[in-house]
Order: C-alpha cells, then structure tokens, then sequence
C-alpha cells in the first residue's frame, strides 16, 4: 500500500483544497482537524508515514459510534480527504456505499 510522510501529504492536500476553490476557513479547519486527529494520533504512536490504515485505525481508536455527531463525521471527512489525496490525488466530493437493500413480501391473511 501507498505511503508517504504525513506533512508531505497534508502540504499536498492543502494545495489541491486551494486549487478546489475551498474557503480558507475550510481549510484552516481541516488543518485543526489534522492537528488534533490524525497528527496527534501519529505523533502517540510513533508513526510518520500515512497509509490509509493508519487512517482507519485512527478512525477507529477516536470514533465513539455516534453516527450522527458531528464532530465525528468531520473527523471521519478530514481522514478521507487524506486518503483521497494520497490514493486519487483529488479530492471527492462524496463518499458513499450503495446500499441494497433485500425486500420481503409478507402476506397476512384475514379470517
């Protein structure tokens, strides 16, 4: 798997946000994002090299399981805006998994 030193990566996303047209708000946020999860993560860990591993197991040791929390859906965003650079060398818009669901007929019956 890809990996590359973590400020390299955070350098080279900043670009391709600027490129983007993303507010420097935006990405001053990523970058607080980064600071705080992913850096501090590393930094505990003794790591220097990102790979997308180290990103889900970071994922994994700061999630709590609330999906609907917003301080954990920009967590889980700034993780994927790395992984997206790294791997894409852009930044998508969304990320998603399709979902399918399997439908059942139930069929009652009156007496």
């Amino acid at each position: 798997m890809k990996e590359i030193p973590i400020g390299e990566l955070i350098a080279r996303c900043k670009s391709i946000l600027e490129e983007g047209h993303y507010s420097r708000q935006r990405i001053c946020r990523y970058e607080a994002l980064w600071k705080k999860g992913i850096l501090k993560y590393m930094s505990d860990q003794g790591l220097t090299l990102y790979s997308p591993e180290i990103g889900k197991a970071c994922l994994t040791s700061y999630l709590c399981g609330h999906p609907n929390d917003h301080k954990e859906q920009e967590l889980v965003r700034s993780v994927n805006v790395l992984d997206d650079c790294l791997l894409l060398g852009r930044i998508r818009m969304r990320s998603y998994t399709p979902v399918r669901w399997a439908y059942r007929r139930i069929y009652a019956t009156l007496d």
